[in-house]
């Protein structure tokens, strides 16, 4: 079933791949953040994380795991700096969009991918 909770307040650092989400009702949650530019037409989300030695590293494994078992993503919104090399600082957060359910996670060769099943954007 899709978490359909408010959230009040999403809380990041710059370099950190999770956030920190307050809900309306007061429980508090870590999610993961996931890139607003991967998210495909209709509800389709697919980040090809081009960066295989990334993927075998243990933040990795952690923010797939943390996606995994929450079923639920921080949406966020970033700028490219194109001078650098992905996962090391290539994306600057500007915000987030909002807190959103997903649904058959796929993580192999080819990324990321998975379903965007409802959620509560920033409003």
């Amino acid at each position: 079933m899709a978490d359909t909770r408010a959230w009040k307040k999403i809380t990041g650092r710059q370099g950190d791949w999770n956030a920190r989400v307050e809900y309306d009702d007061g429980s508090i949650e870590e999610l993961a953040c996931v890139h607003d530019r991967f998210w495909r037409d209709g509800r389709t989300y697919h980040d090809p994380w081009d960066g295989a030695h990334l993927r075998s590293s243990k933040k990795f494994q952690k923010h797939l795991e943390l996606i995994r078992s929450k079923q639920r993503v921080v949406m966020t919104s970033n700028k490219m700096d194109q001078s650098r090399l992905r996962g090391h600082g290539a994306m600057k957060r500007l915000n987030y969009r909002g807190v959103f359910n997903i649904k058959d996670l796929i993580s192999d060769g080819n990324g990321i991918r998975f379903t965007i099943n409802g959620g509560v954007p920033k409003t």
